[in-house]
């Protein structure tokens, strides 16, 4: 992705986002319906579209709203396509919701908020920073809430939010035993059971076990060691680098773009804090990451 995106040909990729974000909102709708053509093992009535888990369905489907609701304002898109995307970024907000997935809720504020301070900003500089400072305040409010602080809290807060904390602590705890080279990648359940702290058999049964930290960063520290876990690190802030220079070195239409790639991939990177790198939502994190880095290049792919 790197090698090969740039804005002149980025009209490409966002095709194939709309195309990506109607079908998985569509199929969402068809298993609400109950008329569900594939016979998931376990499913229920909730809304996991192709990826097994309603928690992974809502995080996808919000990262794939927030790059869709941004091109609604690319001005030199034909009128028929931006309205596409606006009908295709409702059904995904329609359906993001029976999830029931605090995380997607948390990421659709944080990445939708973050392209329409760029459209405020655009428009008048003073209310950009009176909309950044109530968007922070609101923030401040919305992670206090999943930790079980302030007003919030019924909203947001999830028993599975506190279970992640022994996840954690088990992974941390891992890495300082196994600082070099981890436990070994995919083996953090096999090693689980030994490094969780004994109150999480109390809460939750001797016999539930976990084969994740679910959070990208301690998964890689605990099972690859340090040089896993640092490159990694590394690498996101590479990104990071090359994002906040994309948008700064360019104006107009083209910084609004940046700004949409960059959201959206800072949306998957909110994310992996909570939740295990699944394959179908961690593709989108380094296509995104890749777009970033390509389109910070100047010169063409060729």
């Amino acid at each position: 992705t790197a090698k090969f995106v740039r804005f002149e040909n980025i009209k490409i990729g966002f095709n194939k986002l709309l195309i990506v974000g109607l079908i998985t909102s569509a199929y969402a709708f068809v298993q609400l319906s109950g008329n569900d053509f594939v016979q998931w093992s376990d499913h229920g009535s909730s809304v996991i579209t192709t990826l097994g888990n309603s928690n992974f369905a809502g995080a996808s489907m919000a990262i794939f709203l927030i790059l869709n609701f941004g091109q609604i304002f690319i001005k030199s898109f034909s009128i028929y396509y931006r309205i596409l995307a606006f009908i295709v970024s409702t059904m995904l907000l329609f359906a993001i919701f029976p999830t029931n997935a605090r995380q997607a809720l948390i990421i659709l504020f944080f990445g939708l908020f973050l392209i329409m301070l760029a459209k405020i900003y655009e428009f008048n500089s003073k209310l950009g920073h009176l909309a950044l400072l109530s968007g922070g305040i609101s923030s401040i409010l919305a992670v206090l809430g999943t930790l079980q602080v302030g007003p919030l809290t019924d909203l947001l807060y999830k028993p599975s939010i506190s279970i992640r904390g022994y996840y954690w602590r088990a992974g941390l705890n891992m890495f300082k035993d196994h600082p070099l080279f981890g436990v070994g990648v995919d083996n953090y359940g096999s090693f689980f059971k030994e490094y969780r702290d004994p109150q999480y058999a109390l809460n939750y049964g001797y016999g539930i076990t976990s084969s994740n930290a679910h959070n990208v960063f301690i998964q890689n520290f605990a099972t690859g060691g340090i040089f896993v876990g640092v490159l990694y690190v590394l690498l996101q802030i590479l990104i990071m680098f090359r994002g906040f220079n994309l948008i700064k070195s360019n104006q107009g239409e083209r910084r609004f773009i940046a700004v949409g790639i960059f959201v959206g991939w800072l949306s998957f990177q909110a994310q992996s804090f909570i939740s295990i790198d699944n394959i179908g939502i961690s593709i989108w994190g380094w296509i995104l990451g890749g777009t970033v880095i390509g389109l910070s290049f100047n010169q063409s792919p060729e």
